[in-house]
């Protein structure tokens, strides 16, 4: 075999290898994000409901209170400021149809 074909291909496995540990990397940095965003809300909820008052109560009341506000808002403004679609479904920012490439 020729010698250009070998160091192309060692030059490809040190490339694989290296893609393989930055797609490691990128992991564990979305892991630590995903971590300190839950942790940042968990704060906020907590702030909001004072520090001896549990966050699902505090949820409740916030889910009541919007509920209570859509009863008194006129029909073309209900569902506007809602966090989370009625259907249930979250997303994680991506626009609409939008396909994205798996890695």
């Amino acid at each position: 075999m020729s010698k250009k074909i070998e160091k192309i291909r060692e030059e490809i496995r040190k490339e694989e290898a290296r893609i393989r540990d930055m797609t490691e990397h990128l992991k564990t940095l979305r892991m630590q994000e995903k971590r300190l965003e839950d942790e940042e809300i968990v704060r906020q909820i907590r702030e909001l409901g004072g520090r001896n008052t549990d966050i699902l109560d505090t949820l409740r009341k916030i889910q009541d209170q919007k509920s209570q506000n859509k009863d008194h808002m006129d029909p073309d403004e209900q569902g506007q400021n809602d966090l989370v679609p009625e259907n249930g479904e979250t997303t994680q920012d991506e626009p609409a149809n939008c396909e994205w490439e798996e890695q």
